[in-house]
């Protein structure tokens, strides 16, 4: 799921805990990538907006991700503008 969450929880205002549950729903091994509030693509998608988008953040979005994935492996990209996880179905740690 490379740049299409922050389109959902934007474009589409499906809130993060949803997103993820939809995720874990899936039953399968996840790349999923998160895009920051600071990076230019998320700039863009949100200018016109009206809304704050409370709970999209990357702390919010790791809570939940814990909840329901066992983390496999964690890149940072764009100086940390961009976060890659690997998502585990099985047991939560």
């Amino acid at each position: 799921c490379l740049a299409l969450l922050h389109h959902l929880r934007v474009s589409s205002n499906v809130p993060v805990s949803m997103l993820v549950e939809w995720l874990r729903g899936l039953d399968a091994t996840v790349v999923v990538e998160f895009v920051d509030r600071q990076d230019e693509m998320f700039g863009r998608l949100v200018e016109n907006k009206g809304e704050e988008y409370a709970d999209y953040t990357l702390g919010n979005f790791e809570a939940e991700v814990e909840r329901r994935f066992a983390v496999e492996d964690r890149v940072e990209l764009k100086g940390g503008r961009r976060v890659l996880l690997v998502l585990e179905p099985g047991d939560v740690r």
